[in-house]
């Protein structure tokens, strides 16, 4: 468990998230992963050899915008982050569900390499292709947008605000495509 002191104590500055130095590190790292460098800090596609998947599974990493419309205030835009993950085809994949590929993104490490042209070859036909799970990934942020209503029903019951409608803003945004490749570490 972390503390947060506030205000910091004399003589030690607080780097919160609107610091100078986190903004700046921020901006380094996405203008890193937009670049077409070979070795970026962090990328917006992988292609990882790992012992954590059995079968071949694709993340996406996405941008979900809600439109929150209330009769009583003015209309909010909501924004989230959110991973899903398939295994098989983008023609006919087998869905996760979205806790574990959270999960599996967050604990996939790396076991092995596959060469520079086999990983660019790998995601660029997996891009190519990504237009076969728009209606599923639709589906999933209608899915979401409902979930998001059904919680905001419940509190304003409480609190009797009023109704809010939630709609998703679509098409959503993939900020990532990482895919998990199996494999077992070798043995020097």
């Amino acid at each position: 468990m972390t503390e947060t002191l506030n205000p910091a104590p004399e003589g030690v500055e607080y780097v919160g998230r609107n610091h100078p130095l986190v903004e700046g590190l921020a901006r380094h790292i996405i203008e890193d992963a937009l670049s077409n460098n070979q070795e970026p800090v962090a990328a917006r596609c992988g292609f990882t050899t790992t012992d954590t998947v059995t079968k071949r599974t694709t993340l996406l990493l996405l941008r979900l915008r809600h439109l929150l419309n209330s009769p009583k205030h003015q209309s909010l835009l909501a924004e989230e982050c959110a991973v899903v993950g398939f295994t098989g085809p983008p023609s006919n994949p087998i869905w996760l569900i979205p806790e574990d590929a959270k999960s599996l993104l967050e604990q996939a490490n790396p076991v092995g390499d596959a060469p520079l042209g086999i990983k660019q070859a790998e995601i660029e036909e997996l891009l190519s292709k990504i237009t076969e799970i728009e209606s599923d990934l639709e589906l999933f942020a209608r899915e979401r947008s409902h979930s998001l209503s059904q919680s905001h029903r419940r509190v304003r019951s409480i609190t009797q605000e009023g109704q809010i409608q939630v709609k998703p803003q679509l098409p959503m945004d993939i900020l990532g495509v990482y895919i998990l490749q199996p494999g077992k570490i070798r043995n020097s």
